[in-house]
């Protein structure tokens, strides 16, 4: 993110992904003047399509104390009409003058005020919602056996670090890599979820089946085909309480918060869209404030977190 972000426009960008996000989303874009060739600064830029057409929104905000002038949106507007606008959007932290709404009104331009929200005012989902936790799930192998293919179905304990091969096919890699492959894959949280509860720790057992005419070679040099791995998961959870702050973005209700976290530095987005469905991102800030990385969530699971 380059230097001239700033707070109120990290915001506006976190909100725009969490209500587009099938769009891709860039903050502080440059894009190139017609008439110049020169490079410009957008505060947000909005890509994605409708139909065939590929369509570019542009976001413009303003965190002044004062409502957005006339002056102001004429200004950004001239900037719009020699770059590759399709859309204009611009954003007040103070709302606008009458004579700039009237401005926006004429030139088809969209004006959305971010206002702080009365909570008793609101019957929505997100404007009931007081706090929220985020939780982080640390998970790590106690123990792995290999079940041979043979008669018995044999059960041996194998070491982490031990290679594991497919016959006619490459190395599939180690033990570990097995298992971090599963512990990685999308729907690990939501089971360690459900194994959980309530509690803040369990040992989670788990199986893999693995393809046929898959082994292992053990000290001798022979080989031992292997059926599945099993494997036991110590799964613990750490949570935070976040407090959330209400504002209205256009007509979405929005909670938000900014704050530190067993995740880190973090800044949490719920939206309510149309059709009163909560959406929300998550993400990760560097020290400056910069964001290093951007989470969709889902209510009661998710890979980094949950509403």
């Amino acid at each position: 993110m380059p230097k001239r972000s700033n707070e109120f426009q990290r915001l506006v960008r976190l909100i725009e992904t969490a209500l587009a996000p099938d769009c891709g989303i860039t903050e502080s874009a440059m894009l190139t003047d017609s008439s110049t060739g020169e490079e410009r600064e957008v505060d947000i830029v909005i890509r994605g399509r409708i139909g065939s057409r590929d369509l570019l929104i542009a976001v413009e905000c303003t965190a002044r104390r004062r409502p957005a002038s006339v002056e102001w949106v004429e200004q950004t507007i001239a900037k719009h009409s020699v770059l590759p606008t399709d859309v204009l959007i611009l954003v007040s932290k103070s709302g606008f003058t009458p004579q700039a709404s009237n401005k926006g009104d004429q030139k088809n331009v969209r004006l959305v005020t971010m206002k702080e929200a009365i909570r008793a005012d609101w019957k929505s989902l997100v404007g009931s919602l007081q706090r929220v936790c985020l939780d982080r799930i640390d998970a790590r192998p106690v123990w792995c056996n290999a079940v041979l293919v043979e008669p018995t179905g044999r059960e041996v304990k194998v070491p982490p670090n031990l290679p594991v091969y497919r016959e006619g096919q490459a190395n599939l890699g180690t033990v570990k890599d097995i298992v971090e492959r599963v512990l990685r894959h999308r729907t690990f949280v939501p089971h360690a979820y459900r194994k959980l509860g309530a509690a803040h720790d369990a040992d989670l057992p788990l199986e893999i089946e693995v393809p046929k005419n898959t082994y292992v070679v053990d000290s001798a040099d022979r080989r031992h085909f292997i059926r599945c791995l099993r494997f036991s998961i110590r799964i613990e959870r750490a949570t935070s309480v976040v407090e959330l702050n209400q504002c209205q973005y256009g007509k979405h209700h929005i909670a938000h918060a900014v704050q530190e976290t067993v995740l880190g530095h973090s800044q949490l987005v719920l939206a309510e869209s149309e059709g009163r469905k909560l959406v929300a991102v998550l993400a990760l800030l560097e020290a400056d404030g910069r964001i290093k990385s951007i989470h969709p969530m889902t209510s009661g699971e998710g890979s980094s977190g949950r509403v």
